[in-house]
């Protein structure tokens, strides 16, 4: 039993996720608590969160891209761009 006690981020995750809570606070909190009941201080454990964010922040930024990529799609950023080569092209 100790050490199926160290699953229960999984569990603070799928009530989370079931409540419709925020996503990122409830899976920082279950990091915290995961962290917690496996003996890991409070410090430790923010540094393992820092050093993960900090070694994936390009992914982070190339999810971000996709939103603004498509919005840009969508108010027709391909015409427009096309529309101002051809006229420069022309100069």
């Amino acid at each position: 039993m100790g050490d199926a006690i160290k699953l229960i981020g999984i569990v603070i995750i799928v009530a989370g996720f079931a409540l419709k809570l925020d996503v990122l606070a409830v899976v920082l909190i279950s990091g915290l608590v995961t962290g917690l009941v496996s003996g890991m201080s409070f410090v430790e454990i923010l540094r393992i969160i820092g050093d993960s964010f900090v070694s994936n922040r390009l992914m982070s930024i190339f999810l971000i891209s996709f939103p603004i990529i498509a919005v840009l799609e969508r108010y027709g950023f391909e015409e427009g761009a096309g529309h101002l080569l051809r006229q420069t092209a022309i100069l």
